[in-house]
């Protein structure tokens, strides 16, 4: 089985322990809250990406190794280092300010949530992680 994986070309900034250690910890208590399902804690990390762009508290909502692969242009990390500084370099904070998010259907099971979603906006900037090597094009996307 062969694994293609690209990290973020960003530098790559080690967290200081006593930052990782602590969202690492909010992220074990949020596991132990049964109250909410898959699909809501899914709610709550779409927010806090692309609306109030804070990864820090993107990253509560994951698990404490995770795996992010924006599967289309290979993009995103493996590890909880490498994914905080995708989202912080690359990802979070780093769209357009119309991008919309339109859910079209949603499964939640036990241990995961499939969401098809369309992701609309207006290419006036450029997206590294989305669209790398292609300059603004002012076109609706």
């Amino acid at each position: 089985m062969c694994r293609v994986r690209k990290l973020a070309k960003s530098k790559l900034v080690s967290l200081p322990k006593l930052l990782r250690n602590e969202i690492v910890s909010n992220m074990s208590r949020q596991k132990q809250k049964k109250s909410k399902n898959l699909g809501d804690i899914f709610d709550e990390h779409v927010k806090y990406e692309f609306i109030d762009h804070d990864v820090e508290a993107t990253m509560k909502t994951m698990v404490n190794e995770p795996i992010v692969h924006n599967v289309p242009v290979l993009t995103g990390g493996v590890g909880f280092d490498n994914v905080f500084n995708f989202y912080e370099n690359q990802f979070v904070g780093k769209m357009p300010d119309d991008t919309k998010i339109t859910r079209i259907s949603r499964t939640v099971g036990k241990d995961q949530v499939v969401d098809e979603l369309i992701l609309s906006f207006t290419h006036d900037i450029e997206i590294k992680s989305m669209l790398p090597g292609i300059p603004p094009t002012g076109s609706m996307i």
